[in-house]
């Protein structure tokens, strides 16, 4: 479980510093999911996230709440 937890934090940290460096604001988060203001329509950035990740055959990887 120590290990597992250590994953997630480094996990968490790297997605923290990605936000950081290409400007987007974002809610630190314990739970399950991070809230990210991509600065357009989300519904526009998901539906392009869909595209580019089904065409790359990542389509086990997309989470939807």
């Amino acid at each position: 479980i120590v290990e597992c937890l250590r994953m997630i934090e480094a996990g968490r940290a790297f997605l923290y510093d990605e936000f950081a460096s290409l400007s987007l604001k974002y809610t630190p988060s314990r739970a399950n999911f991070i809230l990210v203001d991509v600065g357009r329509n989300a519904v526009d950035v998901y539906q392009r996230l869909l595209r580019e990740w089904i065409g790359q055959g990542m389509r086990k990887d997309l989470r939807t709440r």
